[in-house]
């Protein structure tokens, strides 16, 4: 039997996830003004590229669900083969040199490291200390394009009983993430102000109506409000030399927990050029006979 473009879509995003599960390396300590979480490994070899690309199709698809679950949300015809190659594109380009340098550092590499978040607390439901807030039960899904305003990963997550809000800021500045954390700490300065409590609360609604009714009776609508926890999560270049383990003063006054994330990339732009072309080669590998 031959297989369709949603089972291929499913297979290969819970392939990736075993595998990245196992490759990724994890490390935290204690700074005096917040937490601090390394992940690293993501470029590690091909096949981690490879696995990093294919989840990130998958988000193009909606093929991961704000419940945690793998379901493409697509059909098995030429019209939406042909549509996932067109959204992969429009983020990465039909090519790594289709696209200008300014269209790769303002919209392809700030997306790719939200879906690579998203990503990552993807798998904190799988390895808790990716995420040492809590448990992760939801995520609600990214942003269509870069420039789309909105929040960028946010998590729906369970500790001691509780359930609490994570909202991560993620930046791709290579030479600059002192820039990455002074953005993040202004939005989460908003936040704590009450500026985008409609937003979230749309945000909220959508991930607890996507969860068994148990865990949406125990999940308040305005559970931000008493729970949450902060995630500025900067993606800079491996030249750029960061002590994270430094106080950092513009976090003091911030009303919730910060975990800072920090994604330190060797070679950025190569990785980002890596992570592109493995996402259209997996878009272009999805069968054809539909």
């Amino acid at each position: 039997m031959m297989i369709t473009l949603p089972a291929a879509i499913d297979s290969a995003i819970s392939d990736a996830l075993v595998l990245l599960e196992s490759r990724l390396v994890c490390a935290s300590h204690e700074a005096t003004t917040h937490q601090v979480v390394w992940v690293g490994g993501w470029g590690a070899d091909a096949n981690t590229i490879h696995a990093v690309g294919a989840y990130l199709v998958g988000l193009r698809v909606a093929a991961v669900q704000q419940s945690l679950t793998i379901r493409a949300a697509i059909k098995n015809t030429p019209e939406d083969r042909a549509e996932v190659v067109t959204s992969v594109e429009a983020i990465v380009g039909a090519s790594n040199a289709a696209l200008t340098q300014d269209q790769k550092e303002d919209e392809r590499n700030p997306w790719l490291a939200e879906g690579l978040w998203h990503l990552c607390l993807m798998l904190a439901s799988r390895r808790k200390e990716l995420h040492p807030g809590g448990e992760v039960v939801a995520l609600d899904f990214p942003h269509v394009a870069a420039k789309d305003h909105g929040l960028d990963v946010v998590a729906i997550y369970r500790s001691n009983g509780a359930f609490g809000l994570s909202l991560v800021e993620s930046k791709a500045y290579a030479q600059d993430p002192n820039k990455a954390i002074s953005d993040a700490v202004a939005f989460f300065r908003d936040v704590d102000a009450g500026i985008h409590d409609t937003r979230i609360r749309q945000v909220v609604a959508g991930m607890r109506s996507a969860l068994p009714k148990d865990l949406q009776d125990a999940i308040s609508p305005s559970l931000w409000k008493a729970h949450r926890t902060y995630i500025p999560n900067p993606h800079y270049d491996i030249s750029v030399a960061k002590d994270w383990s430094n106080a950092r003063p513009s976090l003091n006054g911030l009303k919730a927990p910060v975990h800072i994330m920090p994604h330190q990339v060797d070679t950025f732009a190569t990785f980002f050029d890596n992570v592109a072309d493995a996402m259209r080669s997996f878009a272009a590998s999805l069968p054809s006979h539909v």
